[in-house]
């Protein structure tokens, strides 16, 4: 453990050079050992960043998904509490509205744990910590047992080459899965960016303006012209028989026309429904 007493300096760890290692009878033992605690040196590093690293997606996994369930609870719940009145003042505890502002909030808290990636994260981070955990231990009891094969004698040529390559397949294994879980990780994120993407698009597509179109049969008969009201819009002076409104959200618009026929106020209206990025043509007339 590192001291945390000032002007003692943590203890340096031995660097690691391969072509270093010498194979030759007397120092055959001494750069298996060597060989060996690398290797399990750096297992035991990949161990210990994914063990730091879900702690953070851990509390943010279950931060948000706590904060998505209570949300969706709230939600079911104050429709109930909405209906029930205060005795003294007749009112109602809560405005239903709430409601729809607490499932926001769970589909919000959702939403950011699938883009961060908290949870899938989470359990990536373990599994791929168990994996390599459970592989290290394998490792170091064959090697324990290949130790025990050599008895009281130095290790000969033949073990010494089986246990290096024990060694490059645990090392490849240990890569192999740190490697699956980081293109796990890709192709996650690249869901993720396309999910958004077709999401982005698709509001788009929802939310396009289009316009409505007042054709009014008689509106030639109104000498001074007529007037066009959107709800929503500002009203519009037009003359002859048709009129635009343009830049319209999607949505139920009420459409008046008003004007004077005769000396005489006239008036019509109707409700029109505009789908997105839709012209709609609505015929009136005014009496």
């Amino acid at each position: 453990m590192m001291s945390d007493k000032p002007g003692k300096p943590a203890p340096r760890r031995e660097r690691f050079n391969p072509n270093a290692l010498r194979w030759d009878g007397d120092n055959l033992e001494p750069s298996l050992e060597r060989l060996f605690r690398f290797t399990v040196g750096k297992a035991e590093s990949s161990i210990r960043w994914y063990d730091a690293k879900s702690r953070p997606k851990k509390r943010w996994a279950q931060t948000l998904r706590v904060t998505a369930i209570l949300a969706t609870a709230l939600g079911g719940i104050l429709p109930i509490l909405s209906q029930m009145p205060l005795a003294e003042k007749a009112s109602v505890l809560f405005n239903p509205a709430w409601a729809s502002v607490a499932i926001a909030v769970a589909a919000t808290a959702l939403g950011l744990d699938r883009f961060f990636g908290f949870s899938s994260a989470w359990m990536r981070f373990m599994t791929t910590q168990m994996h390599i955990q459970s592989k290290l231990e394998a490792f170091q009891y064959n090697w324990m047992q290949e130790r025990a094969a050599w008895g009281a004698t130095p290790p000969g040529f033949e073990q010494a080459q089986a246990m290096i390559v024990n060694c490059a397949n645990f090392a490849a294994e240990v890569s192999k899965l740190v490697e699956d879980e980081t293109q796990a990780w890709v192709s996650e994120f690249q869901n993720v960016l396309r999910r958004l993407d077709e999401t982005g698009k698709a509001q788009i597509a929802a939310t396009a303006t289009g316009a409505i179109v007042a054709k009014v049969d008689n509106g030639a008969n109104c000498a001074d012209g007529w007037r066009l009201t959107v709800a929503g819009k500002s009203p519009q002076h037009h003359r002859g028989e048709s009129g635009v409104v343009s830049d319209v959200f999607p949505g139920s618009y009420k459409v008046t026309v008003s004007g004077e026929i005769d000396g005489r106020p006239v008036q019509a209206e109707t409700m029109v429904q505009v789908p997105p990025g839709g012209i709609v043509e609505v015929p009136l007339t005014l009496a």
